[in-house]
């Protein structure tokens, strides 16, 4: 491909990114992607965790993923728990509060893709997602 299409291509995908991330789709979506909706959605998904393992998998400072679990520890959205199998850990779990807020913001992300998927259609909503799939393989395989 030739470097002026490759430039062409993506100044048209950073056009489509800004687009996006001013759907009102994304902008229910993006807590989901730092901070404490991200840790809850990582241990509603994965189950619970500690503290090192949620800093590594979120990207963020050990600091502050202590801060995000002091938080939502006071909104009673999260459980803290000594790790059985070694003491000296501790485990973060959903607690009932917790696991209810994030199902319902899930739900409303649930909806809004319903409707876009339904108004694009099954089999483009299909290749949407396997393109995009395609697109995370290669770019976690070259660590972009």
């Amino acid at each position: 491909m030739e470097p002026i299409n490759i430039r062409n291509l993506k100044d048209q995908f950073l056009e489509m990114l800004q687009a996006i991330s001013k759907m009102e789709l994304m902008i229910n979506l993006a807590p989901f992607l730092q901070g404490e909706d991200a840790l809850l959605l990582h241990i509603f998904l994965n189950g619970p965790t500690n503290p090192s393992i949620l800093s590594s998998e979120l990207k963020v400072t050990k600091g502050r993923i202590t801060a995000i679990i002091n938080s939502l520890s006071k909104k009673k959205y999260i459980l803290i728990k000594l790790d059985s199998s070694d003491r000296r850990r501790t485990l973060v779990t959903l607690s009932k509060d917790g696991k209810t807020y994030l199902e319902k913001k899930l739900t409303t992300a649930d909806e809004h893709f319903e409707r876009l998927f339904e108004k694009i259609g099954y089999e483009d909503a299909k290749t949407f997602v396997e393109s995009l799939n395609n697109v995370i393989k290669i770019a976690q395989e070259v660590k972009l």
